[in-house]
C-alpha cells in the first residue's frame, strides 16, 4: 500500500490539464478503495474509513477549486496537490501503524456477529433485577435449578431478602449441546421447606426448550405442595409460556447466550 501511494506522488504534474489531474485523482482513489477491499478490513475500519473518505473528498475538491481559481497556475496547483497527498499518505501510514490494535478493538465489538452469540454482563443482569416488579417481595423461598440458576438465585436472594433457598439438581447440557434432562430428587428437609412456603420462585439462568422446567414441574406435582404457589424466573427465556418473569425475551432468536459466569 505504501509503495502504491508513493508512485502517485512521483507523477510529473507540471504539464497536466485539469482533466488529467482528475484522472490521476480518480486512479489514486481507486487504489485507496482497493486497499480497503476485503471483508475483514471493512468490518474493522468501516466507520473510520467512511470519515476518512469524506476528508479525502474535501481535500481533493478543495485542491481542484483552488486550481480553477488560480487560472491553471501550475505552481500553485503543484503545491496544493502535494500537500493533499502528503496528508493522505500520513493518514494511511498512521492507520497501518495502529492496525493490530484497531483489529482487536473491532473484534470485540463484532464478537456477537462473528461468534453468533450474545454476551451478557453482570452489570446488565443486576440492572434488570433492580427493575423487577414489587410483587417479587412476597416470595419466601427460592427453588434454584443448579448449576445454571445458582448465581441468579443468589442475586435475587440478596435483592429480595429471601433466606430460604432450596437447590434442585437438573442436568440437560453437555457443553453447548442439550441432551436428556436428569433430575436429582430433593431431601425430606427441602421438601418440608417447600411445603411450608406460601410462594416459591423457581430460578434458572435460561429457559430454552422448556424440558428442564417441565421435569421440575412434573416432580413438584408428586410432592405434598398443593397449598404452595410456584412461579418461574429466568435471566433469558426462549419459551414465554413457561416463564413468569424474565429479563431477556429471545423467543425468536436462536443465538447461544454466554453468561458472565460461563467465561
Amino acid at each position: 500500500m505504501k509503495d502504491a501511494t508513493r508512485r502517485i506522488f512521483t507523477v510529473d504534474i507540471n504539464s497536466k490539464t485539469v482533466d488529467e489531474v482528475n484522472e490521476i485523482v480518480r486512479k489514486a482513489k481507486k487504489r485507496i478503495a482497493d486497499a480497503k477491499e476485503g471483508k475483514q478490513m471493512e468490518d474493522l475500519k468501516n466507520t473510520w474509513l467512511k470519515n476518512m473518505d469524506e476528508s479525502i473528498d474535501n481535500m481533493v475538491y478543495s485542491t481542484i477549486s483552488k486550481l480553477k481559481k488560480a487560472n491553471d497556475d501550475k505552481a500553485l496547483f503543484k503545491k496544493e496537490f502535494e500537500k493533499t497527498f502528503d496528508e493522505l499518505k500520513n493518514t494511511y501510514d498512521k492507520m497501518f501503524e495502529t492496525k493490530e490494535e484497531a483489529k482487536e478493538e473491532a473484534k470485540e465489538e463484532a464478537k456477537e456477529f462473528v461468534d453468533d452469540k450474545i454476551y451478557l454482563s453482570y452489570e446488565e443482569i443486576q440492572k434488570g433485577i433492580s427493575k423487577l416488579p414489587e410483587d417479587f417481595q412476597t416470595y419466601d423461598t427460592i427453588l434454584c435449578i443448579t448449576r445454571g440458576g445458582l448465581i441468579p438465585a443468589g442475586m435475587l436472594a440478596y435483592k429480595l431478602g429471601i433466606k430460604n433457598i432450596v437447590n434442585i439438581k437438573v442436568s440437560s447440557y453437555d457443553g453447548e449441546k442439550q441432551g436428556e434432562a436428569k433430575l436429582t430428587k430433593l431431601s425430606k428437609k427441602d421438601i418440608k421447606t417447600l411445603k411450608n412456603s406460601e410462594r416459591v420462585l423457581i430460578v434458572d439462568d435460561i429457559i430454552d426448550s422448556g424440558l428442564t422446567l417441565k421435569l421440575v414441574g412434573t416432580y413438584m406435582l408428586d410432592l405434598p405442595t398443593d397449598d404452595t404457589l410456584f412461579d418461574t424466573f429466568a435471566i433469558v427465556t426462549k419459551k414465554l409460556e413457561y416463564t413468569s418473569y424474565t429479563l431477556l425475551d429471545m423467543t425468536d432468536d436462536d443465538r447461544w447466550v454466554v453468561f458472565p459466569w460461563d467465561k
